[in-house]
């Protein structure tokens, strides 16, 4: 028996069909090599918790600013990834971000009853328009992803509210406070919600009871975030992380480029303007899709917040007319493109993620960031056998990295500090800056937090002053390659 294009117009096989493929499509895209700067103090972080020592409370593996208190909120994110890691290694964690993003997406598709074809196009094109941050693959970010699209789900916007839905986001804002420093999102939206309920009241197409109902919940979920080993420091936290120049100092919170701000504010535009012409307007949405619009301007690590919700919006307000014959014959083709792409494309893409994942040397070379796995293990042999713990001034970029390799010495800077305050409220990123670049007085303020060796880049400032006047300083070079260059302190 043959399958022809007759077949597919007088049956709903298609729908499955290429419901199935697509998802598998997404589960392949999003299989990503893992290369998270920040493993390290996660995964640090997440067995001191399982161990029973509790969770990090900042400086634990520094020697700069080592008695810092930092709220964090990532706790069970920390628990996660250090779990599935122990058990599956850095391919367990890639299928971790791929299962998750897959899931966010799943939760756009299952919104809405539009065109099967339209669908699938939008959600490709939205995860193009966001491949420069999706493409970091896993990081606690995704679960502010995920729960900010279970939180539109459980809202929804209607007059009518669903007691039974919204009396889950209690609990969901308690998990998403304990997960990510953007749980803010979360009593963010609810209070737009809420506001727009209120508004509704007093044009009369609200119920008080529904306004009431919606407004005790909001107050016992915004308590709920409050349950978290910190408390309410964690939102003294996010203000101090947006009174940093976090956009001068690291390159995801950099606003986007001049095209991407102008496509995001046309896109932002256009999609106001069709609800006031068509008379769908609503307060709710529009306030959420201004608010997602500043932070994607504000920070390029945004875009996916914009895109996804942008797409969400398009396919639950904009009717896609499509002829049903041409449907078929297009999701067909679609599907037929979709096979094909895996095909020839997704067996090459698994491979190079489980190598990545299981041998060490593509793990250091073919990252986002080249770590210095050499370097590494000759400081591991040269450390044994001073037994003794030694201060190391690090590269930036390899603090996650050193934070894991080395668990026996303290290091000078990691992922987490760019946000925090420093000497003279200075971001500890700045100070670090300083010292690489060889600023007047660097070696002073080395000698003052008690330095021991410098773990640098090759041909740094640093670097390159030391080769010339090392004796001067007092420091001697004990290692060097391509990468990396150990200075010790005499």
């Amino acid at each position: 028996m043959f399958i022809t294009p007759s077949f597919f117009q007088h049956s709903r096989a298609i729908r499955p069909i290429i419901t199935a493929v697509f998802f598998i499509s997404l589960l392949v895209i999003f299989f990503m090599p893992f290369a998270d700067n920040d493993f390290g103090w996660h995964y640090r972080c997440g067995s001191q918790i399982l161990q029973g020592r509790g969770v990090c409370h900042g400086g634990e593996f520094l020697y700069f600013l080592s008695d810092y208190h930092w709220a964090n909120p990532n706790f069970l994110y920390d628990i996660l990834s250090t779990i599935v890691f122990n058990l599956f290694g850095f391919w367990g964690l890639s299928f971790l971000g791929s299962l998750l993003l897959t899931l966010i997406i799943t939760l756009i598709y299952r919104s809405n009853s539009a065109n099967i074809f339209i669908k699938i196009v939008l959600i490709y094109v939205a995860i193009f328009s966001s491949w420069s941050v999706l493409s970091l693959g896993l990081r606690s970010q995704l679960l502010s992803l995920l729960f900010g699209a279970l939180t539109f789900y459980l809202l929804e916007t209607k007059t009518t509210v669903s007691f039974k839905k919204i009396i889950w986001l209690i609990p969901l804002f308690g998990v998403w406070a304990n997960t990510h420093g953007s749980f803010f999102l979360g009593p963010l939206i609810f209070a737009i919600y809420l506001a727009g309920q209120w508004l509704g009241f007093l044009r009369k197409k609200v119920l008080l009871k529904t306004a009431g109902i919606t407004s005790a919940v909001f107050g016992l979920a915004s308590l709920a975030t409050l349950l978290n080993p910190f408390n309410y420091h964690i939102y003294e936290e996010i203000y101090r992380h947006w009174q940093m120049p976090l956009n001068t100092l690291i390159a995801e919170w950099v606003p986007p480029s001049l095209w991407p701000a102008i496509i995001i504010t046309v896109l932002t535009g256009f999609f106001v303007i069709y609800t006031v012409i068509k008379d769908k307007i609503d307060f709710f949405t529009t306030t959420v899709l201004v608010s997602a619009t500043f932070f994607a301007l504000k920070a390029r690590r945004n875009l996916p917040l914009f895109y996804f919700y942008y797409l969400y919006l398009v396919l639950k307000n904009i009717n896609f007319a499509i002829d049903k014959k041409y449907g078929r014959y297009l999701a067909y083709f679609l599907t037929g493109a979709i096979v094909l792409g895996l095909i020839f494309w997704a067996p090459q893409k698994i491979k190079n993620t489980i190598s990545f994942s299981t041998d060490l040397a593509s793990y250091c070379s073919k990252g986002y960031v080249q770590y210095p796995c050499q370097a590494t293990e000759f400081f591991k042999k040269f450390a044994a056998t001073s037994q003794k713990s030694l201060n190391v001034f690090n590269t930036y970029e390899w603090g996650g990295f050193l934070v894991w390799q080395l668990p026996e010495h303290k290091i000078f800077i990691d992922g987490r500090m760019p946000a925090w305050s420093g000497e003279a409220g200075q971001s500890p990123y700045t100070t670090w800056l300083e010292i690489i670049q060889a600023r007047s007085g660097w070696d002073k303020k080395l000698a003052s937090y008690g330095t021991n060796c410098l773990f640098i880049g090759n041909g740094t400032f640093l670097d390159l002053l030391l080769q010339e006047q090392a004796e001067e300083y007092g420091y001697q070079e004990i290692y060097r390659d391509k990468l990396a260059v150990i200075w010790l302190k005499s």
